[in-house]
């Protein structure tokens, strides 16, 4: 488990397997530590190749992977895996979405800056800023008690330096540096739409320097948990960036999880149009054009 090298070795011979199993009609594979198909008899006679059944549809099979420390990103950027982050701050995307971006080229893909990857934030709607902290503030405050020992909070500080490096923060962040960071939006639907704009601006609109979601698709979700008057369940805010073929449109959704119901999912298609479950009660419906939220009964 302390083993790095050893670990790196396993997971890239796992990733060949995987390749081979979704891109080859049949295959065979002898590593260091997998042996397919193995030297046996087989129904009487030497199995040398076996096959995936049923095979994938859609080739080559599109793969995401999770970036916490960067130690993979050649690796994957070399081989198309896109990449996933969530819940770091605004310095640590950026640095990632650069590195991510250099790698890919060093391998000859020549990609946008933010292309192949995707972007998780956690959220919280209310009336207010002020109400969205006060809600959301002690489910945040119990996750990172258990991250933070471990050095799992994603910021870095004003020189850039990674939180729990020499010289930068190293403790439990409040909800409100997680706002500064932009790893979190908390506030009235309008301002998270803002937020959102203005990380997919173009770069004349965009503070120089900070990386461009320059169109978002899929889903991915970053869950906040909290405990309401029907019983506990959580918020995903869903964002992934970019697009690369089809229209541009982004498409953002929230879901929410109850003991009660299970997941009740909405997308729509519609420019910068949220979707979420009201807490309790028959919601309204309006115009997702609008940037304005569409709530409805929690399931």
């Amino acid at each position: 488990m302390l083993d790095n090298a050893a670990n790196k070795e396993l997971f890239e011979e796992q990733m060949e397997v995987l390749f081979k199993c979704f891109n080859e009609e049949s295959w065979s594979h002898h590593g260091k530590h997998y042996d397919l198909p193995p030297a046996v008899p087989y129904r009487g006679y030497d199995l040398r190749e076996i096959t995936c059944v049923p095979r994938p549809i859609h080739r080559p099979v599109e793969m995401w992977q999770p970036i916490a420390s960067g130690k993979t990103l050649d690796y994957i950027a070399a081989r198309g895996i896109k990449g996933m982050i969530t819940l770091n701050g605004e310095r640590i995307v950026d640095q990632i979405f650069h590195a991510y971006r250099d790698a890919a080229a060093r391998a000859g893909r020549t990609l946008q800056l933010g292309e192949d990857l995707c972007w998780g934030v956690g959220i919280y709607l209310a009336d207010s800023e002020a109400e969205a902290i006060r809600q959301v503030e002690p489910a945040h405050d119990e996750r990172y008690k258990w991250f933070a020992p471990f050095g799992f909070v994603r910021y870095a500080d004003e020189h850039g330096r990674p939180w729990g490096t020499p010289g930068a923060p190293a403790r439990v962040p409040t909800l409100r540096e997680g706002i500064e960071q932009k790893a979190w939006l908390c506030g009235p639907p309008r301002q998270i739409v803002e937020a959102i704009r203005e990380v997919e601006a173009p770069p004349p609109l965009r503070p120089r320097g900070h990386a461009r979601v320059p169109a978002l698709t899929g889903l991915y979700p970053s869950p906040v948990f909290f405990r309401g008057p029907r019983g506990p369940y959580w918020r995903c805010f869903f964002f992934a960036a970019p697009r690369t073929h089809g229209s541009n449109t982004p498409r953002l959704a929230l879901g929410t999880y109850t003991q009660r119901g299970g997941i009740r999912w909405r997308r729509r298609r519609k420019p910068l149009a949220v979707t979420r479950s009201a807490s309790r009660g028959a919601g309204t419906r309006s115009s997702p054009s609008s940037g304005a939220i569409r709530s409805g009964p929690r399931t």
